[in-house]
């Protein structure tokens, strides 16, 4: 699915007509015209953006950068998002501590002893 004119027209039939030349990028737009997403998020219009992801789902709510509006958004329409996870895999080479031994990490991970 995709937001067009006609959508915003819909949410509010006096949507700002400057918004929507801003949002298409267009100066002559269409009711048919796509608004891209990403657009509609950096506005950080709370009802909107619920609109927008009622009818868009997981991909819009994604798409918002500020984290509290995101949260906000996903709690007012159910949708889950992707958490931002601080990733401790001892897997990746950047989580490895500098400081220790690989026997000792090897150690603190398994439970092993090397001799």
């Amino acid at each position: 699915m995709s937001i067009t004119v006609k959508d915003l027209f819909q949410y509010d039939s006096n949507f700002d007509q400057a918004k929507i030349r801003r949002l298409t990028g267009k100066k002559d737009y269409k009711k048919s015209d796509i608004i891209d997403l990403s657009r509609l998020a950096a506005l950080n219009d709370k009802d909107l953006s619920i609109f927008v992801a009622k009818k868009e789902g997981k991909s819009f709510v994604n798409s918002i950068k500020d984290d509290n509006m995101r949260t906000k958004i996903a709690d007012a329409t159910g949708i889950k998002t992707e958490n931002k996870q601080n990733n401790q895999s001892w897997n990746i080479p950047g989580n490895k501590p500098m400081n220790k031994s690989i026997f000792t990490i090897a150690q603190e991970t398994h439970g092993k002893t090397f001799s």
